[in-house]
């Protein structure tokens, strides 16, 4: 059973003037379609594969990076080398009561790590209503459905397809749709309350029913 997560920020909307201003903030046009990916730029995250699958994919396509490591500068010295500067963005650090903010602004959830234990980030940004576009990994079952709440990909030509399927805006709202009401029926607060209550219920109806015999 999931442990609940505190999820309120990220279900709550942003209104779409503020999505707006928060996009161009970040160097995102209306017609871009941003891959956000927050968390610690490290070795572990793997986000020098997300640089070097980028170029494959239309111009319109951007990758915002929400947070800072000690690979940072590495991977600021892998756009520059790739011609990559005006379609990777470095966001920086985001103060905690930003962070939802920043998923909201973006409009798909991606990530290359192979290292993920619970995968908060994950939960969050489903939460915030993105897509998943993620490395396939065993610690994303019963998170990412394929096709269902985003899509998981092993090669680079399945990232690319997946990305070119994103490209669909109807596509994304299905799929964040679906993303939001998993993340909030199984992985908030309430979510895992009332998984809790239904663990107790059928153990006092087994004892009941037992004392009954």
């Amino acid at each position: 059973m999931p442990t609940g997560l505190k999820l309120d920020a990220f279900l709550a909307p942003l209104p779409l003037a503020e999505r707006s201003a928060l996009r161009a903030k970040l160097g995102l046009g209306a017609d871009d379609l941003a891959l956000t990916f927050v968390g610690r730029l490290a070795k572990e995250k793997n986000v020098s594969e997300l640089l070097a699958f980028l170029p494959a994919a239309p111009r319109n396509v951007k990758l915002l990076l929400v947070g800072d490591g000690p690979c940072r500068h590495e991977l600021e010295a892998q756009a520059r080398e790739r011609g990559l500067t005006d379609r990777v963005l470095f966001a920086g650090m985001a103060a905690p009561e930003r962070v939802a903010d920043c998923y909201k602004a973006g409009d798909v959830f991606v990530s290359a790590s192979r290292s993920e234990t619970q995968g908060l980030t994950y939960l969050e940004a489903m939460a915030s209503g993105l897509p998943l576009l993620c490395r396939e990994d065993d610690c994303l079952k019963g998170v990412l459905s394929p096709g269902e709440n985003g899509f998981s990909y092993t090669t680079e030509a399945g990232f690319s397809a997946a990305v070119r399927a994103l490209q669909s805006a109807a596509l994304r709202r299905r799929l964040g749709t679906a993303a939001q009401a998993l993340a909030e029926a199984r992985f908030s607060e309430a979510g895992f309350a009332r998984a809790a209550l239904a663990v107790y219920e059928s153990c006092l109806a087994g004892a009941m029913g037992a004392r009954a015999a």
